[in-house]
């Protein structure tokens, strides 16, 4: 298992450096990617995550990456954003996997009952 590991990371690396020459690249380049939420963004606790999670990863990427947060419904519906995404008309969604079980029951196992049980649990 560590072989395979260790190869699996000597592909990724070489196929970066090979995309973009590493982390020069990647810091010329700035990506912008629209974001549909799930949840209004005034609602409390999974609303401000959302917008919690864009900034950090805008702070994270030195300003490289970039998610413009859509409420929901402003782009597709959100009940729609699992085909959305898949289709690529829409960048990132953040929701909750179990909304999405009639498409994939096997989501189910990567949900979680809203403000409820910790993964652990």
């Amino acid at each position: 298992m560590r072989k395979a590991f260790v190869s699996a990371a000597g592909v990724a690396l070489a196929a970066l450096v090979a995309l973009g020459g590493g982390q020069a690249a990647a810091q010329e380049k700035k990506v912008r990617l629209n974001m549909g939420g799930a949840f209004p963004s005034s609602m409390a606790m999974l609303g401000p995550a959302q917008l919690y999670f864009a900034d950090r990863v805008k702070k994270i990427s030195g300003g490289t990456i970039e998610f413009k947060f859509f409420e929901p419904g402003a782009l597709v519906p959100a009940s729609q954003y699992f085909d959305a995404v898949s289709a690529g008309n829409l960048d990132a969604a953040f929701t909750g996997l179990g909304f999405f079980t009639g498409k994939e029951v096997a989501l189910a196992l990567f949900s979680s009952v809203p403000f409820g049980p910790e993964m652990g649990e």
